[in-house]
């Protein structure tokens, strides 16, 4: 009886030690997974303000382009006019042309 009283208590302690080594493992895991969740939350923090500035970077191109485009369609609208211009200049010139061919020839 002795015997297994003693193997009992060998067995209870074998198993405190488990135990403590377990919590120990647990303490030591919940220590670093604070630490990832720290380090995570500080790289989230990290992506969102990258995210905030290309966002703030690809509006400002944004603006840029559509002033560009207003500017391009304004330009492209002065070309048809000038164009729409010279060919009716082209016109009268072709029409005094023709006038002083006519002219020269009744002289």
């Amino acid at each position: 009886m002795q015997g297994k009283l003693k193997w009992k208590a060998e067995q209870f302690r074998h198993l405190e030690d488990v135990l403590r080594k377990v919590r120990g493992e647990f303490k030591e895991s919940e220590k670093q997974w604070g630490s990832d969740i720290s380090t995570l939350v500080d790289q989230i923090a990290a992506l969102e303000t990258s995210l905030d500035s290309k966002t703030r970077v690809a509006e400002e191109f944004r603006s840029r382009l559509e002033m560009c485009s207003q500017a391009l369609a304004h330009e492209e609208g002065r070309r048809r006019n000038l164009e729409a211009e010279m060919a009716d200049l082209g016109r009268k010139y072709g029409d005094v042309v023709s006038e002083y061919e006519e002219a020269r020839m009744l002289v």
